[in-house]
């Protein structure tokens, strides 16, 4: 048993995995939305890992850990398979211990929304200072999705402007729950203001 416990061995196919305490642990691993469907014989989720396990026809298992199938659902080469799989183990959370946080703290969020505010300073000359409420999902290596305004009582322009300056900005810190990095839904209040330039 304690044998088994150190044991290094490798797959055929190029994935070197290596056995610690009896949990294997991946060197290489190839993004799920790189295997082909005719390779696939079968996926299955643990929902006490959060893992989805695959199943290659040539005989080869690859377990995928929550940071390794985190985005896969948004490529769009997918197999459905896999995708049904991922959907089963995703747990989107909406309170957590640790919320999403700007990377570089208060001054570099307040460095970002001044940023796009002088971007967008004829508008908000025009319109006035506005605030607009924002949710979006913040996962396992700061990226963000699903971008949305939930919250726009002046009926600003800057709406959608400011939900494509999220989606294509910085990564946050994601969250975490119970000492586990988890995806979660963050909402913020943007502050839209004159600059003075």
């Amino acid at each position: 048993m304690l044998l088994r416990s150190f044991l290094a061995f490798s797959l055929v196919g190029g994935f070197s995995w290596t056995a610690s305490a009896g949990v294997a642990v991946r060197d290489s691993l190839p993004p799920m939305h790189t295997l082909r469907a005719e390779e696939i014989d079968s996926a299955s989720a643990n929902h006490f890992s959060d893992s989805v396990t695959v199943f290659l026809k040539n005989g080869n298992t690859l377990v995928y850990g929550p940071e390794d199938w985190d985005m896969e659902r948004y490529e769009p080469t997918l197999d459905k398979r896999l995708l049904t799989e991922i959907r089963h183990v995703t747990k989107l959370f909406v309170r957590v211990e640790h919320e999403p946080e700007f990377i570089g703290g208060d001054s570099a969020w307040s460095q970002y929304i001044a940023d796009f505010c002088d971007q967008h300073r004829d508008v908000i000359r025009g319109e006035g200072a506005t605030k607009i409420v924002l949710a979006f999902e913040v996962h396992l290596k700061g990226q963000l999705t699903d971008v949305e305004v939930i919250s726009n009582p002046d009926k600003s322009q800057l709406g959608h402007a400011l939900v494509e300056y999220f989606r294509e900005g910085v990564h946050w810190l994601c969250a975490v729950q119970n000492g586990y990095k988890v995806l979660a839904v963050k909402r913020v209040q943007v502050n839209l203001v004159k600059t003075r330039k």
